[in-house]
């Protein structure tokens, strides 16, 4: 949503950048617009550090990871993404 407000103002998006990818999809979900999602961390990287210095309880990392797995989004159709805005 934010790379085509920012396309419908004439702005070329290649990259986005973010702190933690939850791993539902949005990688998946811009690429098909030209954006590479760039990530320090995936959610799962994370829960297992967390796991591993005794932050969670292995139950809650069983929970976060159900949660994500079942809440993938669906990447965006093409015919769905917002045109350039022309230069005219």
């Amino acid at each position: 949503e934010t790379s085509a407000s920012l396309r419908l103002e004439g702005l070329v998006i290649t990259d986005a950048v973010v702190l933690l990818d939850r791993e539902q999809g949005g990688p998946e979900r811009i690429q098909g617009d030209g954006v590479k999602l760039r990530a320090a961390l995936t959610v799962t990287k994370f829960i297992h550090v967390l796991e591993k210095l005794k932050k969670l309880d292995a139950e809650t990392c069983a929970k976060v990871r159900e949660f994500v797995a079942a809440n993938r989004f669906a990447p965006i159709a093409p015919e769905k993404m917002a045109p350039a805005k022309s230069a005219a």
